[in-house]
């Protein structure tokens, strides 16, 4: 009975664990639920876009999805608003109107507008993106806009270098020196986080051979910095 009983307490958590309808995408890479993403701006007193944000409708019927702000820490005198589906003044902190997503399709009507107004820092406001008839069914992201003084210029082409890709059983990712606490995360085409590690230098060998055939996306950060996203093929 007690067996009986756990088996189906592993069920129901399972379904719960698994059930939710979104999925974020951003920049062509799967986020994990509620994970920070960063945003350096560089314009001192207009917006600074968060742009390239995708909501994903994983369920089999059509969502009318809506979304609220959530101030976590944000830098005094700094202004922020967004856009989902029409844009709203920064005192709005949940869209009135619902964007409606057909069943296995995605929405890039998201943008978030910073504007540090010249104060310097690092504000978090966390996106909480959710379905009309269903405020638990959700996903959220967290948005770290840095408005600092002195900003990492570190650019794909010139930080990181990844081969060989298609890879079979290892992957080789190289980083600047300048970059001591870059670390790299596999994720699936589902968003999931299927390998991650710490660089203890300036290089990084990932085994990948137990991952099946298909397609990855390799991203490396820096101090919560995404540095680069990069497609990566698995073929064995």
């Amino acid at each position: 009975m007690k067996k009986g009983i756990f088996i189906l307490g592993l069920m129901f958590w399972t379904f719960v664990s698994f059930g939710q309808s979104f999925s974020l995408t951003y920049n062509g890479a799967g986020l994990a639920p509620d994970e920070e993403i960063v945003v350096s701006c560089t314009l001192p007193d207009d917006n600074n876009a968060l742009t390239n944000l995708l909501v994903n409708n994983n369920s089999s019927e059509t969502k009318s999805v809506k979304v609220k702000k959530v101030y976590i820490d944000v830098v005094e005198g700094s202004e922020e608003s967004f856009c989902w589906g029409m844009c709203y003044p920064p005192n709005v902190f949940e869209s009135p109107y619902p964007v409606s997503i057909d069943a296995g399709g995605a929405s890039g009507d998201f943008t978030g507008d910073y504007n540090p107004h010249g104060n310097y820092g690092s504000s978090k406001i966390r996106y909480v993106f959710f379905d009309e008839n269903n405020s638990a069914d959700s996903i959220s992201v967290v948005a770290r806009y840095d408005f600092l003084d002195a900003v990492d210029n570190h650019t794909a082409a010139d930080a990181v270098s990844m081969y060989p890709n298609p890879a079979n059983s290892v992957l080789n990712i190289s980083v600047s020196s300048g970059m001591p606490d870059a670390t790299v995360k596999i994720f699936n085409v589902l968003g999931k986080v299927v390998k991650k590690a710490d660089f203890s230098g300036t290089m990084i060998s990932v085994p990948v051979d137990d991952l099946q055939n298909g397609i990855y996306f390799v991203r490396i950060m820096d101090n919560g910095k995404i540095i680069n996203t990069e497609k990566l093929l698995i073929r064995h």
